[in-house]
């Protein structure tokens, strides 16, 4: 697993890959859909992963990990894009990650998921191209995040360092 909430790949996963000449493939970016913000406040929709699957992603639904969740959100709504849009994003933009997994429910959440990578067509833009000093970019290659955003991401992740992991 690799995603903003478990980073425990950045230690000697990355370095090996690197030395190898391999690139990581990110597996579960979204932790289970938890970077959607979806479960915020103990929600649990039907059909939803924590519906089915609680006991699964249980180390996804803890505290710690909506308190991180919760900051995430809060990053992505100023950056002016989804929390699933920052969570992919974030693991596009690091340097050893060569592709990243994507999943998708419906299909409103595999259009949202997509625009991260590609710029959706005018026609069928959602008004989250992320304009703004503050915001992310859109190019024709999809959304890169400004550095003001990344280091947003690392302050939250050094006051909760890898919050998925359960001890």
């Amino acid at each position: 697993h690799y995603s903003l909430l478990q980073r425990t790949a950045e230690g000697d996963l990355v370095e090996v890959c690197s030395a190898l000449g391999l690139g990581l493939l990110p597996w579960s970016p979204l932790a289970g859909g938890s970077l959607s913000g979806k479960y915020l406040g103990g929600s649990s929709p039907p059909g939803s992963r924590f519906a089915l699957f609680a006991e699964r992603y249980a180390r996804f639904n803890t505290s710690r990990v909506q308190q991180a969740v919760a900051e995430y959100v809060r990053i992505a709504a100023e950056a002016g894009i989804t929390p699933s849009q920052l969570a992919y994003a974030w693991c596009r933009s690091r340097w050893f990650v060569s592709s990243t997994i994507i999943g998708a429910t419906t299909m409103e959440q595999l259009q949202e998921n997509l625009a991260t990578f590609i710029t959706p067509s005018s026609s069928s833009s959602s008004g989250n191209s992320g304009s703004g000093s503050s915001g992310s970019s859109s190019s024709e290659g999809g959304i890169v995040l400004p550095p003001n955003v990344i280091a947003a991401i690392e302050e939250v992740h050094l006051r909760m360092r890898n919050p998925a992991l359960v001890d």
